[in-house]
């Protein structure tokens, strides 16, 4: 035969199961805040970075990539570009232009302040990744270009470091010669330096030697 627990113990009891229930809602609570989705999108550019004019298109391709852990419900990226000089967003790039329908530009027609390239895609699962190529248009007489990318997500980004990448591109006005690959200026002007110090070296040494034999 069961006991009945009547009075102030009765109580005390059913106050302590209420508080240990109040509990394990404020646990669960706090589980499905922990459990809600992330996704850490990454955006990252690349392209020549030298061209010479009358090439044709000079193409970049921007790259989103979700590195988790959770799948993004969409994606949006920012490439802003055109307005005047000094005070547009980036005064040297006029156009940018992708045949891929997930892009458009706004306002239209650039370049105007504010101009930007945006494009928009749907679920990108954990590791995966989405490219786009676009051409781009330069103002005459700059010597380089380059554009600036942002991504940004649905679902909580737990690393912004990495949502944003740029990429620009030396232009030089002569096209080598037939035949002769492109050469990084950079590259160039270090190769020529590194000559012009063996020269002197070697010059050095022999007249180094003649005065040895003089002697």
């Amino acid at each position: 035969m069961k006991k009945l627990i009547k009075g102030p113990k009765r109580a005390v009891m059913l106050a302590a199961g209420s508080a240990a229930g109040g509990v394990l809602v404020l646990l669960g609570a706090a589980q499905a805040e922990a459990a809600d989705p992330a996704a850490d999108l990454a955006v990252t550019m690349s392209g020549p970075t030298t061209w010479f004019l009358g090439q044709g298109a000079l193409t970049y391709q921007i790259t989103v990539t979700n590195n988790g852990p959770d799948a993004a419900s969409g994606w949006t990226v920012n490439v802003p570009y055109g307005g005047p000089i000094p005070e547009g967003a980036n005064p040297s790039v006029i156009g940018l232009t992708t045949s891929d329908s997930r892009c458009t530009t706004a306002p239209s027609p650039p370049p105007r302040p504010g101009t930007s390239l945006i494009c928009s895609g749907g679920s990108l699962a954990a590791g995966a990744s989405e490219t786009i190529s676009v051409a781009i248009s330069w103002r005459t007489g700059v010597p380089a270009v380059g554009i600036e990318a942002t991504v940004e997500g649905q679902e909580a980004d737990p690393n912004t470091g990495n949502n944003s990448a740029r990429h620009s591109t030396i232009l030089i006005s002569a096209p080598p010669p037939v035949g002769v690959p492109m050469i990084d200026p950079r590259i160039a002007s270090a190769a020529a330096a590194t000559a012009l110090i063996g020269g002197a070296v070697t010059l050095n040494r022999r007249r180094t030697r003649r005065t040895g034999q003089r002697a």
